[in-house]
This record gives C-alpha cells, structure tokens and sequence, in this order.
C-alpha cells in the first residue's frame, strides 16, 4: 500500500509539475507573441509618424511656394506703382517750374512735408 501511495504521490507531483510546466510555456508564448505585437505597434507607429512629418513638411513647402508667389507679384506691383509716381512727380516738377517756382523751393518744401508726415514738423513756410 505504501508503495501504492508512493506512486500516487509521484503522479500527482508530475502531474503538477507539467501543470506548471503548461502554463510557463503558455505564458512564455504569450509574453513573446506580446513583445512582437508590441514592436509591430512600433514600428506602425514610427510609419504614421513618418508620414505625418512628411505630408507637414509637404504643406510647408508649398505655403512657402505661395508666399515667395505673392511676394513677386507684391514686389513687380511695388516697382510698377513707383516707375508711374515717379514719371508723375518729373510732371509735377516741371510744371512748378514753368511756373516760376524754383528747384531750391520744392526740395525746401519737399523736406518740410517729409517732416509733417513723420511729426517733425519745424516750419511749415509758404515760399512760392
């Protein structure tokens, strides 16, 4: 009988024994199958992550393109408006002129306006 409980006593250690066995390889399994759900989220997450600068940078270039655009169209509109105020003031100029309104009187004047615009006003003198 002794050896009867001897053998019951050894079967139910194996029996525990590949219970725990069992479950450290499941566990084992899970904790790989873990690890490479883990570097596969990664590795989508840096792709996302790539994608989204790239599609950022993408915007950037082209907002970039745009303003360089409006930046030209700004500039040629700038040159043309002061090539016609320009030609407007060699008009104005040669009109006071035949006038009789002398070129030392217009740059006094011109400079006396400069500074009421800017408030730097000393005098304003009519010398026509």
């Amino acid at each position: 009988m002794s050896d009867t409980t001897e053998e019951k006593s050894a079967q139910e250690a194996l029996s525990q024994n590949v219970r725990i066995f069992i479950f450290l390889f499941h566990h084992s399994l899970w904790s790989i199958t873990d690890d490479t759900d883990k570097r596969a989220r990664q590795r989508k997450n840096q792709q996302n992550s790539r994608k989204r600068k790239q599609s950022y940078l993408e915007d950037l270039e082209q907002r970039w393109s745009s303003c360089v655009r409006t930046g030209a169209q700004a500039s040629t509109e700038m040159q043309r408006e002061a090539r016609r105020v320009d030609g407007e003031n060699v008009v104005l100029r040669a009109m006071l002129r035949e006038l009789g309104v002398l070129d030392s009187v217009i740059e006094a004047r011109l400079i006396d306006a400069e500074h009421y615009s800017t408030g730097r006003l000393a005098s304003m003198v009519v010398n026509v």
